[in-house]
């Protein structure tokens, strides 16, 4: 077997292992696929995604730092690594490692997403909802971003786009279109909106199940792309 074929084998191996709910399993096959093909920038992101699921920050960011140096175009990688710096308290590495991502792939609605939300951190209100909103102009379907986009802009009392992004909100919460854990709308945010009672629980359901979903899921695909949730109260 050559060592692509091995590495492949053992990538797989691992992406099953991590989809059964199996994560130590997956950190175990992932590090062989490193070791097996040291110059896979994949492998060592996915090496970091798992580290990272599973809280551990001080393995995965290396991890991160490798796919990088291998492969220093590789966006989601930055994107990935600037996640881990904001979860540990690091917003101002992590708005430069969003924008390196950015540079990179300038059509990265999440890095955008992510952006707004260590910039909101770093009490930068303006840029965050800027930020948002470019996410949202990118990727329209975005609800995640919607609501954030909407909670930043009452923040800012800029009432312009309440109403359309009430709106949209309110199809995605009656069509259920977030429902399946892609993009449930928060009803946290939900309930500072103009909405009926029925809305906010039809909303509130959406949300606990999408919550459930991930959880049976082992936080679905995060050898595809990680993300930060971030709540709001």
């Amino acid at each position: 077997m050559s060592i692509s074929t091995e590495m492949g084998s053992l990538h797989q191996r691992a992406i099953a292992a991590f989809q059964r709910g199996e994560p130590e399993v997956a950190v175990d096959l992932l590090r062989e696929a490193v070791e097996a093909d040291p110059g896979s920038a994949v492998a060592a992101n996915d090496l970091g995604n798992v580290l990272a699921q599973l809280g551990r920050v001080a393995e995965a960011i290396p991890a991160f730092r490798r796919a990088i140096e291998l492969e220093p175009a590789y966006a989601e990688a930055h994107n990935n690594l600037a996640n881990l710096y904001q979860m540990t308290g690091n917003p101002e590495e992590a708005v430069a490692g969003y924008q390196t991502a950015l540079r990179l792939q300038p059509e990265y609605a999440e890095a955008y997403r992510n952006l707004a939300s260590a910039l909101w951190r770093m009490e930068r209100t303006e840029d965050a909802a800027a930020a948002l909103a470019k996410a949202v102009s990118i990727h329209p379907g975005y609800i995640e971003a919607v609501a954030l986009l909407a909670h930043q802009l009452k923040q800012l009392c800029d009432w312009r786009m309440i109403g359309e992004l009430t709106r949209q909100l309110i199809r995605a919460v009656e069509d259920g279109s977030g429902g399946d854990g892609s993009g449930a709308v928060n009803p946290f945010v939900f309930l500072t909106l103009e909405t009926t009672a029925r809305q906010q629980r039809l909303c509130a359901e959406q949300w606990a199940q999408a919550r459930r979903l991930m959880g049976n899921e082992a936080v679905r695909a995060p050898m595809v792309r990680e993300r930060i949730s971030i709540g709001y109260l």
